[in-house]
């Protein structure tokens, strides 16, 4: 089974840009470091929850980036 173009872990850097600091610092270091959501939440002195939302709205951001593209 194949993931979803939106699903993707490989983000481009002008993607990745368009992330806002704080989720994009969060969301590249989950990545390229296989951190654990816990991992993360003491490194960067977070609650888990934010930790998760952060990633996830990164993540939905560069989604409906790459549906608008698709789409012109």
């Amino acid at each position: 089974m194949t993931k979803p173009a939106d699903s993707s872990d490989e983000f481009t850097e002008a993607e990745l840009d368009a992330v806002p600091a704080q989720q994009r610092s969060l969301l590249t270091t989950f990545l390229n470091e296989r951190c654990s959501y816990e991992h993360l939440a003491h490194t960067f002195n977070l609650p888990i929850g934010t930790v998760k939302s952060r990633i996830s709205r990164a993540r939905q951001k560069i989604a409906r980036l790459r549906e608008r593209q698709t789409a012109a």
